[in-house]
């Protein structure tokens, strides 16, 4: 569904709008924070930790990541499978 925003007058401000659900447990969609295309804040906090590979781990079998593979394919496969959660818990840990 779409959603109406209004905008007053603002400098120096960004909007970011996610065509993502959030995933089960949180609030916030998953988010790409370096504009990588790699969406790899998949509790949407605002950081890339632990917390994120816990999350994907347990919801590796969601919807929203079968039906955006492209975002969460890290291994370049071609699915989003426990090879990219391994590849975010590398990427987290380094």
């Amino acid at each position: 569904a779409a959603q109406d925003y209004i905008v007053g007058t603002e400098t120096n401000t960004s909007i970011t709008a996610s065509d993502l659900r959030p995933i089960s447990g949180f609030d916030d969609p998953p988010a790409d924070l370096d504009g990588d295309g790699q969406f790899k804040d998949i509790n949407g906090d605002g950081n890339v930790s632990i917390s994120d590979v816990q999350a994907m781990f347990a919801n590796r079998d969601s919807p929203v990541f079968e039906d955006n593979v492209g975002k969460f394919d890290y291994t370049g496969n071609g699915q989003v499978n426990i090879v990219d959660v391994q590849q975010l818990f590398v990427e987290v840990s380094n």
